[in-house]
């Protein structure tokens, strides 16, 4: 899957902990960067958990979202 440059940047700026990570620490993004982002995400294999106001990740979040090569 292609990741736009944008996407890129905001989950370089995500918060990964374990198996969670968040997005609070970006602040408010734009419906289509937003979307785009959740996208990428669920591609990766996350679940959205509104308790924890985190993206879940079976294993190691930063590892999910590791692009490469």
């Amino acid at each position: 899957m292609h990741v736009s440059t944008d996407v890129l940047a905001v989950l370089d700026r995500a918060i990964c902990g374990g198996h969670a990570l968040s997005l609070l620490s970006v602040g408010m993004l734009e419906r289509k960067l937003y979307a785009d982002t959740n996208k990428a995400l669920k591609a990766a294999s996350e679940k959205w958990n509104r308790k924890a106001k985190a993206h879940l990740f079976d294993g190691d979040a930063a590892a999910a979202i590791e692009p490469s090569s």
